[in-house]
């Protein structure tokens, strides 16, 4: 693994052979693009944002240009949508959420209950979405969603005020 940053030349991303590849899948490596874009709090944020969305699409095409297998994920800090998520829609990059199997609520922070709530991806190349089994959300670390774990009394003692997607592949 190989850690990106906006510091990084603008066509920085690590050669094939450069390392061993954690994961391998048919023989091709997993690439995982992890991000947190920058947060909307403290008002703004949206430029950078997009730029951030811009740049990740640019590392999933280079990416495919190794391996069929790319994930990228994170906490975009955006919804569907909009400007910055655009540009990974644009890649035919499929969010996990939008699987058949996935039921429950559309959002991914605080009440989880709102479209407007998700802000959180687990994206798959198209070939590596053929291979998702099932998705689920995992929301009772947040104190918000109102069915907490036991332990989770408030929000000093909440896990995260993210939920964490799960995906289950069938490799």
């Amino acid at each position: 693994m190989r850690a990106c940053s906006a510091a990084d030349a603008p066509g920085l991303l690590p050669r094939p052979g450069s390392g061993p590849a954690p994961f391998d899948i048919d023989g091709e490596p997993l690439w995982l693009l992890g991000n947190h874009f920058k947060s909307k709090r403290g008002g703004g944020g949206g430029d950078k944002r997009k730029l951030q969305g811009e740049r990740v699409a640019q590392l999933y095409r280079a990416a495919l240009e190794h391996s069929a297998h790319v994930v990228v994920a994170g906490d975009l800090n955006d919804t569907p949508g909009s400007p910055p998520l655009t540009f990974l829609e644009a890649t035919g990059l499929k969010d996990a959420m939008t699987h058949d199997s996935y039921e429950g609520p559309p959002g991914t922070h605080g009440k989880c209950t709102n479209p407007s709530d998700k802000i959180d991806y687990l994206m798959f190349s198209p070939e590596l979405l053929a291979k998702v089994d099932k998705v689920e959300v995992e929301r009772r670390g947040i104190f918000e969603f109102g069915t907490p774990f036991d332990t989770v009394t408030g929000p000093g003692d909440q896990a995260s005020d993210h939920a964490a997607i799960v995906a289950e592949l069938d490799l």
